[in-house]
């Protein structure tokens, strides 16, 4: 059977012009060399996006490679995630060669993959790991034949274990690929393929586009979803801030309410019993002497007045209403040297004769009914002036420590122990001598917060807090005591929160805060805390002089620091470290009752030694 041969492009083209004859002839050239050019022109090779020919995954017995065919390299970005776990490569816009754009892998380390423009020049394609898996690196290699490029990346999975070579546990899988059927399908037309496509494209567009969306709405539901435990969070906060805030102000309120309650106390014990009321000597009346003819006796002997007697008649029918007529006929009658015959506030009013005869002048009284007056009775010569009582300086010990917080500890002794004997000891010293009133933030072992020293210290109104330590170092040849204040940091940051929290501090220094403006408030706390620092850095000088005698002293012995115990603006506050519990002297001489005793004493005699300066 003969086929009949189909017309070559030549003539085509003269068909084509039909009508230009011999014209068309001497255009041929000239389209001749117009097809050279085209030809020329798609021969040329046009720079292109690079291309994903295939991806394949070898899993083995720790982990995976996942291996990337591309035609042109690149460079990408291979990172995983975790819950979900997930491998994520991100790569310069390439153009997806596989049928499919996402689905299930037969891989027993990645269940199923996705690809999808991630942003404007980037394409990221997302593998869903079946266990959390490490990234163990990735490497670009070209092929021998140098027409393709690999991306190799190795994956581990199990205990994080580096991959190693051996049969892989499952044949490799690759992505965006279909296993091939038994029997080959049969061949289709042309318009077939092309719809088949045409429907594919769609489907893996419109497949694609939901993954995208329902990604979107997951990274918006985790935003939402921390920011509303952020919240949350932020609320809870706040909430246990403003009940710890109100339980402050509470006991703050309460602690000021019991000390101005205390000096109120102190107040009306120092001012002793009310001052006598002014009171009048007791008068009797005369005696009516006997009618006779005889000769006229001696007056009779003043009689004593009994301890009560019953008021004379008439007018005068109390003690008060006859001293105010005696006061009355005093000042219309003044007596001859021109001076009130009152007596002092406060002193029994005796009246004199001249008092008695002016009274019964006043009210015209009958001989029989006259006041006379009472028998002088010898006063008592007045007690020597007391002798003026000595303030007691008032001592807060603060031991270190306790109940919860054992300190430094070494060979079984705590530090909480060894600065509560001592201060019990100290305590026991320093009432003994009569010259001081004792309070301790603690006398056993229990735990109280570093805020509630302080107030308990400005609470009583105490002359100074002193807080007793051990010390310990890493270094076993350090040794001797240490005496801290205040440092001018510490005092400053005190300053200013007391200045922000000036309504609910109370009193500093015997001003309260609320009354004055900030800046008038914060030039009296910062005199109060200069005078307070100054007092500190005394005591801590008398303290280690005293301390030197008996014990060896670290250099520079007098130290500032930041702790909290030490920021009472208006109260003067020192750390003493007795010694290292790391240094085996030091450790020994704090154990010794011995040496307390002769500690405590130093402390009393730096106390002494204070005192006098002030």
């Amino acid at each position: 059977m003969s086929r009949t041969r189909p017309p070559s492009w030549r003539s085509r083209i003269i068909r084509a012009f039909p009508r230009v004859g011999s014209g068309a002839a001497q255009a041929l050239p000239v389209l001749r060399r117009a097809l050279c050019v085209l030809a020329l022109l798609l021969a040329t090779p046009v720079w292109a996006a690079p291309s994903v020919k295939a991806v394949r995954i070898d899993s083995f017995a720790a982990g995976a490679h996942v291996v990337m065919e591309l035609d042109q390299p690149l460079t990408p970005r291979v990172f995983t995630t975790a819950n979900p776990d997930r491998l994520i490569i991100d790569m310069p816009e390439v153009i997806w060669g596989l049928p499919q754009t996402s689905g299930p892998v037969d891989s027993p380390v990645i269940r199923n993959f996705g690809y999808a423009p991630h942003v404007p020049g980037v394409s990221r394609l997302v593998l869903d790991l079946a266990e959390p898996a490490q990234l163990l690196g990735y490497d670009l290699r070209p092929a021998p034949d140098g027409r393709a490029h690999y991306l190799d990346i190795a994956l581990a999975t199990r205990n994080g274990q580096p991959l190693t070579a051996g049969p892989p546990s499952a044949p490799p899988a690759r992505v965006g690929t279909q296993r091939p059927p038994a029997e080959e399908p049969e061949a289709r037309k042309p318009e077939e393929t092309e719809a088949a496509a045409s429907a594919a494209a769609a489907a893996a567009a419109a497949a694609e586009s939901a993954l995208a969306a329902q990604r979107l709405v997951e990274e918006e539901m985790r935003r939402l979803t921390e920011e509303n435990r952020r919240l949350a969070e932020e609320g809870r906060r706040l909430a246990e801030d403003t009940q710890r805030r109100l339980i402050e102000e509470r006991v703050r309120m309460a602690a000021l309410q019991a000390a101005e309650e205390a000096r109120l106390a102190r107040l009306r014990e120092a001012a002793g019993p009310n001052l006598l009321r002014p009171t009048i000597a007791p008068v009797v009346a005369a005696p009516t002497p006997p009618a006779q003819s005889a000769p006229v006796p001696a007056p009779a002997p003043v009689v004593a007045a009994p301890a009560r007697p019953a008021p004379p008649a008439g007018p005068l029918k109390t003690e008060r209403r006859a001293e105010s007529a005696v006061r009355k006929a005093n000042a219309e009658a003044p007596s001859p040297r021109g001076k009130s015959r009152t007596g002092l506030a406060g002193t029994p009013y005796a009246p004199s004769v001249g008092d008695v005869s002016a009274l019964n002048t006043l009210f015209s009284r009958p001989e029989g009914q006259q006041v006379a007056m009472a028998a002088p009775t010898p006063r008592p010569a007045p007690p020597p002036p007391p002798a003026p009582a000595v303030k007691k300086m008032l001592v807060m010990l603060d031991p270190g420590h306790g109940g919860k917080d054992p300190g430094a500890v070494r060979s079984g002794v705590r530090e909480k122990d060894v600065v509560l004997d001592f201060a019990k000891l100290l305590r026991d010293k320093l009432v003994a001598s009569g010259r001081f009133e004792v309070h301790m933030t603690r006398n056993s072992d229990r735990f109280v917060e570093l805020e509630d020293r302080v107030e308990a210290a400005r609470v009583v109104n105490a002359d100074i807090l002193i807080s007793i330590h051990a010390d310990s170092l890493d270094d076993a040849g350090v040794s001797g005591a240490t005496a801290y204040l205040i440092s001018e940091q510490g005092s400053n940051e005190r300053l200013e929160q007391i200045i922000q929290n000036k309504d609910s501090v109370g009193q500093v220094g015997g001003v309260i805060l609320a009354r004055e403006d900030i800046d008038i408030a914060r030039t009296l706390i910062d005199l109060a805390r200069r005078t307070t620092r100054n007092l500190s850095k005394e005591f801590a000088d008398e303290i280690m002089k005293e301390f030197a005698v008996i014990a060896p002293v670290v250099t520079r012995a007098v130290r500032p620091a930041n702790y909290v115990v030490l920021r009472a603006p208006d109260t003067p506050a020192v750390l003493v470290e007795l010694g290292f519990m790391s240094n085996d002297a030091d450790l020994k001489r704090l154990q010794s009752e011995e040496w307390r005793v002769k500690a405590a004493d130093a402390v009393l005699k730096a106390l002494d030694s204070w005192r006098r300066l002030h």
